[in-house]
Parts: C-alpha cells; structure tokens; sequence
C-alpha cells in the first residue's frame, strides 16, 4: 500500500523500490556503514576550458562533468585516486557549512576507471567514472577529491602533495584543487 501510494505523489524519473519497517531509533545519516559515491566526466582532446569542442549534447550537460583542462595524466590520475584509500584526514577536502566533531575519514575503495556512455541516446566518448567508497562523507568532500585528481592530471600537483595533505602534513584549508562541478556527481549506494 505505501510502496504504491508514493509512487503514485512522486515524480516519473523517481521510484521507490522497496519499503521497509525500520525501528524509530533508525538514522538513515547516522546509521549508514558505508556510502558509494560515483562522479562521471569527460575528457576532449581538443580540450579549452572555454568551449570544448565535443560538448556534449543537452541530454548530457546536466549528468556528466567536463574535464577542463589541456594536459591530461590519466596514469598519474589513476595513482592519485588509490592513494585516498585508508584512514586519513580530510580537513583540506571539505567546505565549511556543516560542524563535524572529526575529519577522519576511511576510504574502502577509491579508483578511476573508464566509462562507456555509449549506451545512451547520444554517444559521448573518453568517458570516466571515479568510484569512491567509504565510511562517510564531509560536505563538497568527493568533488574536492575529483578536483585534486585532475589538478594531478594537470601536473599542478603531484602525488607527494596529496599524500602530504593526506596525513595532514598541509595547514588546514589549503585545497589542492577547486570544487569540481556538481553536475557528474551520484550517490550510488548506501550499504545498512
């Protein structure tokens, strides 16, 4: 009955699968063992920062990000994303707008792996996924994450200065890249 009645108020692009009684002391936030977060994007070759020239069609603009940059490591890239594995710090990869009693944080799984975007209506080509997993998330966390890998495939950084902020080597608040676009960024699954 409920799972039919939601549906029923809910917009068509959103569906509830499943319903479950859950006890009133059950925090979906608090609760949750670990999150999977995926952030898709795109690299041109032909990359300006301005207009690339393989911009994608309108159907994709609101569901994948672009790479803006010219250089582009994507070993270098792959590397980066491995080494925010493990407990670390994350105080230099997080925005300000939540309070948090720590920014200790593990990272289950953190890897960089081509995507196929051909299965879509409109073909977009050098596709990639970041897919991160872990014990929870600060605010901006995954998207500050994305902007440090592509300063890496940039060559703005290298990974001694990821690995430093890491193990909280760097003073707080100094990021290593920008807040990558929003636009890209999935909340995948959340494991109880």
């Amino acid at each position: 009955g409920l799972h039919l009645g939601l549906n029923a108020l809910l917009p068509n692009d959103i569906r509830i699968l499943s319903v479950e009684i859950s006890d009133e002391k059950f925090s979906p936030r608090k609760d949750a063992l670990c999150k999977e977060y995926n952030y898709l994007f795109y690299n041109d070759e032909n990359t300006s920062s301005t207009f690339p020239s393989s911009f994608p069609f309108f159907f994709h603009q609101d569901l994948i990000s672009h790479y803006p940059y010219k250089n582009f490591n994507l070993p270098k890239m792959i590397e980066a994303a491995k080494c925010f594995e493990g407990k670390h710090s994350f105080k230099n990869f997080y925005c300000k707008g939540s309070d948090v009693k720590t920014f200790d944080r593990e990272i289950y799984c953190c890897e960089l792996l081509p995507f196929d975007f051909s299965n879509t209506f409109f073909t977009l080509n050098n596709c990639f996924l970041l897919k991160v997993v872990g014990n929870g998330f600060l605010k901006q966390m995954v998207r500050l994450m994305v902007g440090s890998i592509w300063n890496i495939g940039n060559e703005k950084i290298n990974i001694s200065d990821l690995k430093a902020a890491l193990n909280g080597e760097v003073e707080e608040h100094i990021r290593l890249g920008k807040v990558a676009p929003p636009e890209g960024l999935y909340l995948k699954k959340i494991n109880y």
